[in-house]
């Protein structure tokens, strides 16, 4: 078993402060690699752990830092959770005001599309909104370069032109030499998670930047050119050579937002030009003096980015508006129950 110390695994001053501040100096720092309701896998200087997640606060994601006491049982409770340095956070799929943590503390999120039928621009365009509001740097990896050699150039345009100023790296996850520009993004003591849909090559990327067979690949599925589902939960894994660490998520069918991210660091430039409309509340649907349309006609901006943009933006309205009423619920809940118990309390007092 090779042993990897905490500065490799992440661990630096912000957790070092976060954990000196518990006071309590038998607790030892562990790292997150894979977690579920009741149990959490982790790896400590020493060695891989497994624990139960903290009797209070929130649960645990992969990623997070975690502090444990001594080894004296073999299935301990987690002492506390380190604050994050941030975290992807997408609304979670089938609920409507609750947050996932997709994974925490993360340096860079590599995006991974395909040049195949999954290569949406819309769903880039989503995703890069939500790893900003993770503090992360996004990098998108366009995989499967092999399927169409020759298509590589209009589809990298294609991406540079909805997310300016984000490296694209061009890839085949099956050509270890097409790799060698994802290196420049690892490094010692940093963290970078992969996301992407179902198919796109995360697990076989995964495997060849660890230099090994670990995660289970699907191949090309009957009937279209995408790959099965084939990652199951999120897991870390440390790679070789002393660059870092991986975060491998499974295909993501729905990234929902949660209401607090900031549309401007993707759409700045239609956010810019919407200050020059002549009305305040402008809709970009017709109204007069609409400088958004103007740019559309003239060819200046993609009419599917303005589109994109306005959906997001309604989205963003929904879920604030659905959080506003569940806070409302909850604090007329506890009002009540607070009502409750003032009157049991009088009840008794008169006995």
């Amino acid at each position: 078993m090779t042993l990897v110390s905490l500065e490799a695994l992440g661990f630096d001053d912000h957790f070092s402060a976060r954990l000196d501040a518990l006071g309590d100096p038998s607790l030892v720092p562990a790292r997150v690699t894979a977690a579920w309701p009741q149990r959490l896998r982790l790896l400590t200087p020493s060695g891989p752990r497994d624990a139960r997640p903290p009797r209070e606060g929130p649960p645990p994601a992969v990623g997070d830092w975690v502090a444990l006491p001594p080894a004296e049982d073999d299935l301990p409770f987690a002492a506390a959770l380190l604050p994050r340095k941030g975290a992807l956070v997408r609304q979670a799929a089938g609920v409507r005001t609750a947050d996932q943590v997709l994974a925490a503390n993360l340096d860079r999120v590599f995006i991974v599309t395909a040049m195949n039928r999954d290569f949406n621009l819309r769903r880039v365009e989503r995703t890069l909104v939500l790893v900003d509001g993770c503090g992360a740097e996004p990098v998108i990896v366009l995989n499967k370069s092999d399927l169409d050699p020759a298509a590589r150039g209009r589809y990298a345009r294609q991406l540079m032109a909805v997310a300016p100023g984000v490296p694209v790296a061009v890839t085949s996850a099956l050509h270890d030499d097409t790799l060698g520009e994802l290196e420049a993004w690892l490094g010692r003591g940093l963290t970078v998670a992969l996301i992407g849909s179902s198919g796109v090559g995360k697990s076989t990327l995964v495997n060849r930047l660890l230099g090994d067979e670990i995660q289970d690949t699907g191949g090309i599925r009957g009937g279209d050119d995408r790959g099965r589902h084939t990652t199951t939960h999120r897991e870390l894994f440390v790679l070789p050579g002393d660059r870092g660490v991986l975060i491998d998520t499974p295909g993501v069918r729905e990234l929902q937002l949660t209401g607090a991210e900031d549309l401007s660091s993707v759409f700045g430039d239609l956010e810019a030009l919407a200050e020059r409309c002549q009305f305040r509340d402008c809709g970009h649907e017709g109204e007069p003096g609409c400088a958004i349309e103007v740019a559309v006609e003239a060819g200046e901006v993609d009419p599917a980015r303005v589109v994109s943009w306005q959906k997001l933006q309604r989205e963003q309205e929904r879920q604030l508006g659905r959080r506003a009423a569940w806070e409302t619920r909850q604090e007329h809940r506890r009002f009540s129950r607070m009502a409750r118990e003032a009157q049991a309390d009088r009840k008794r007092r008169r006995r």
